[in-house]
């Protein structure tokens, strides 16, 4: 199905008045109220966790059933990356974007400056 086509069908649609990305504890169960019935609730997951979605609740799901989900599964668990332009996301997270190699060089040229700084 078009993602389009089952958003249409959602039961959430036009649900504004409820935060699905980061829900109170109030809000995280009129979600999955308005989840229970949803058509396409099977789908709404099953998209969640092939995107890797680490917001909201998708499906029925809280973050945290998606990754206990995706570790049943062996797929990989949904994760928040740092910022791009940070050296984490550089360093630890293997990006190579532009803005990171960027990041990274900087954090590196600042760390040679402490040991020069130390050593002197």
């Amino acid at each position: 199905m078009v993602r389009s086509a089952w958003l249409r069908l959602a039961a959430c649609r036009d649900r504004h008045d409820v935060d699905w990305i980061e829900p109170t504890a109030a809000e995280a169960v009129v979600c999955r109220e308005i989840c229970s019935g949803c058509p396409v609730r099977t789908i709404c997951a099953e998209v969640a966790l092939v995107a890797g979605e680490p917001w909201g609740i998708w499906g029925g799901l809280d973050p945290v059933e998606r990754a206990e989900v995706a570790l049943a599964r062996g797929v990989p668990v949904p994760r928040v990356l740092p910022a791009h332009g940070t050296n984490v996301r550089y360093a630890k997270h293997g990006c190579r974007c532009a803005v990171c190699r960027s990041a990274h060089t900087e954090h590196e040229r600042r760390r040679r400056e402490r040991l020069d700084r130390a050593t002197a």
